[in-house]
């Protein structure tokens, strides 16, 4: 299975592409991946945060480390650049079943199914 990046959007930047940060060093933004399989109908809903490390410090001032998961790290805002970053991990994966290909892409966004477990009485 290839996975592809099917759409994205962010609720907090109505227009990626033409985005320019009020600060060029101090931005981040919640940044929503809909990821599928090549040749396939449907898709899987994955968030991460985008941010550069001051955004990350004036998040957490009194910190003097921190944890992260579901982060992209940059150094300046360029979607086009995001995108492959992102588009290039994606499609590196290749895997038989789609819950593994689920998890590697969850190592980079969370996954809406992450740590789902079915039901049982």
């Amino acid at each position: 299975m290839k996975p592809i990046l099917v759409d994205f959007d962010s609720a907090d930047v109505p227009d990626l592409f033409s985005y320019q940060p009020e600060d060029p060093e101090v931005f981040g933004f919640s940044l929503n991946l809909a990821v599928g399989i090549e040749g396939q109908k449907g898709a899987d809903n994955f968030q991460l945060m985008v941010a550069t490390p001051k955004y990350i410090q004036k998040m957490y001032p009194n910190q003097t480390s921190i944890l992260l998961r579901h982060y992209l790290l940059v150094f300046r805002y360029d979607f086009n650049e995001i995108l492959d970053v992102i588009n290039g991990y994606i499609r590196s994966i290749n895997e038989d079943i789609w819950e593994k290909v689920g998890e590697k892409v969850g190592r980079i966004a969370q996954w809406e199914f992450e740590d789902y477990k079915p039901y049982q009485k």
